[in-house]
């Protein structure tokens, strides 16, 4: 069962109340209690957090409850996270501690950095099965909060990206982000100049950031969930576009040998190079579609050396050229876009 920490709805019940509902009754409801939530090192089941969400903005009539959320929530709820977190040296290395210490957020979420001429993209994923509006609302606008918190205010995205439609008040979204939203976006993520990620965070002490490190070594989380493929191909997704490519790599972020990576996946019927295809695919579409990289681009962030190869996989994979696929994609999308 994946998890989160019980800080998560800290500030559900006063959220909850702003918008005409009883916050205890829904904690009631989804099986939680006001007395549970008292230890905020706990862990509680992400589905019931989830589901507490969208029916919180179903009954309340109020689209924005994630969003609410993630403006409520203090930075402070983080923990032990929270005294690593403000010691490094700038954003860039929060964001890398942030994708490295997921777990000590929660089980659910996944976040993948991109740089393109100068823009550095933060992509914020859930698992599928937990990617619901509010809670995508409330991530997105936690994770911005964590950013402008820890650098002091000196930091502030370009703009903020939203998959979902714009929600009926805006207010809550202008007051949050303080910057451009862009709804109906291709991804859930921050767009930022990457020169930015280089502002020296106000409270950076080098040898208080390894002494939060120790400390986080400390706090139990159990075992993941996840199957090991599902972590894997997940891991791939993030490495490939920096040209980590091998088993022996991927295995050593895990911490263990590259024997013991594949047996694990041969155990749930996969193998690395299935995986690694998949992670190609899904990485190969995300470029093709979403941004303006050229083919070389995707090819080398695929982890291809040569076009050529990149262009006879590709064909291999989805019968047509890359070129020929994006062109496609594109004429079917402003097909969809019309009235």
């Amino acid at each position: 069962m994946h998890q989160v920490r019980v800080a998560s709805l800290a500030c559900y019940a006063k959220v909850a109340g702003q918008v005409g509902l009883d916050g205890p009754a829904m904690l009631r409801e989804a099986g939680l209690q006001l007395s549970g939530l008292s230890d905020p090192e706990l862990r509680i089941s992400a589905g019931a957090t989830v589901k507490l969400l969208e029916i919180s903005a179903e009954r309340s009539g109020f689209d924005s409850f994630g969003l609410l959320m993630g403006e409520a929530r203090p930075y402070s709820s983080l923990g032990p996270l929270s005294l690593l977190l403000e010691r490094l040296e700038n954003v860039s290395q929060v964001l890398d501690a942030m994708t490295r210490y997921r777990r000590h957020l929660n089980d659910v979420l996944n976040m993948a950095i991109e740089e393109q001429d100068g823009t550095t993209i933060v992509r914020v994923e859930l698992i599928p099965e937990y990617a619901r509006t509010q809670v995508l609302d409330y991530s997105l606008g936690f994770v911005a909060k964590i950013l402008h918190s820890v650098s002091g205010g000196r930091w502030e995205p370009s703009m903020i990206h939203l998959e979902r439609k714009a929600p009926s008040d805006l207010s809550i979204a202008r007051r949050l982000f303080r910057v451009p939203v862009e709804f109906q976006s291709s991804f859930n993520g921050i767009s930022c100049p990457t020169e930015s990620l280089a502002i020296p965070l106000p409270m950076a002490d080098a040898d208080m950031a390894r002494h939060a490190e120790s400390l986080l070594a400390l706090v139990p989380l159990g075992p993941e969930d996840d199957p090991v493929s599902e972590r894997t191909k997940r891991l791939v997704i993030q490495l490939l576009p920096k040209g980590i490519t091998t088993v022996e790599q991927v295995a050593g972020h895990f911490g263990i040998s590259s024997r013991a990576l594949q047996r694990n996946l041969e155990q749930e019927g996969q193998s690395f190079a299935l995986l690694l295809n998949e992670a190609r695919r899904e990485l190969a579409k995300r470029y093709l579609t979403n941004s303006t990289r050229s083919i070389t681009a995707v090819a080398e962030l695929t982890g291809y050396a040569s076009l050529s190869s990149f262009s006879r996989w590709f064909a291999r994979e989805f019968g047509m050229s890359p070129h020929a696929w994006r062109a496609a994609k594109s004429r079917s999308e402003l097909a969809e876009a019309r009235p």
